[in-house]
């Protein structure tokens, strides 16, 4: 089944019908996420996520001591959820491959957690073992730390910036634009409406990925002769 944001808030509205969980962290970051999916960040708030689970604000604090440690937890709880370092591809490049496209799906089906990303750290188990593998992939490859480090934060780039770009709406809106733009003033644009729009989709996405693989390869190998 597609997900969704109302599946998500139907999940844990539905929750509150069934016989109460224990609190635990656990339990207050998957309702703070399936809030943050259904009413975007604005509206996960302590009051709103007590108010979910049945609970005080004073029961979730003695679990998670703020606002920001519930939503830096949030980061943690979708990486580890999409696991998306584990899977076996004996190329180096078509990992990464796997691995942005798995992070990609991860944003797209929770876009709130975009905006949390500015203050996410790798406290988390879940975010710090991913920046790990990727790093021992791209040592594996040849590339120098400095070099696995540039290539790491390449692609995250990439990435969080597809999914910002190219949401669900995005590339019939933006080809709609682009089409129409008066092609005396903008015939580059009007020229690439098509590719432009899609830039962000399915292979487009993955040829972009292996584009920046591809050429910091190189570059790392210009270097190192």
């Amino acid at each position: 089944m597609e997900y969704t944001a109302y599946t998500s808030l139907m999940r844990y509205t539905a929750g509150k019908a069934r016989r109460r969980k224990p609190l635990s962290r656990a339990v207050i970051l998957r309702t703070a996420l399936a809030i943050a999916d259904a009413e975007g960040r604005e509206g996960l708030t302590v009051r709103r996520l007590a108010q979910a689970l049945g609970v005080t604000p004073m029961a979730i604090y003695r679990h998670c001591r703020n606002k920001d440690a519930i939503e830096r937890g949030l980061v943690d709880l979708v990486v580890g959820d999409y696991d998306v370092t584990n899977h076996d591809e004996r190329n180096w490049r078509d990992w990464l491959c796997t691995t942005c496209g798995l992070m990609r799906r991860g944003l797209i089906e929770h876009p709130a957690i975009i905006s949390l990303l500015s203050k996410a750290t790798y406290a988390g188990s879940d975010a710090m073992t991913v920046l790990e593998r990727i790093l021992h992939e791209l040592r594996g490859a040849g590339f120098t730390p400095r070099g696995a480090a540039g290539m790491f934060h390449a692609l995250m780039a990439y990435t969080i910036g597809s999914v910002t770009l190219g949401d669900s709406n995005a590339p019939r809106t933006l080809r709609r634009e682009f089409t129409r733009a008066p092609r005396a003033r903008y015939p580059q644009v009007v020229e690439a409406a098509t590719t432009l729009a899609d830039h962000f989709e399915g292979r487009c996405f993955e040829a972009g990925v292996r584009a920046i693989v591809d050429g910091l390869a190189e570059a790392g190998a210009a270097t190192r002769s």
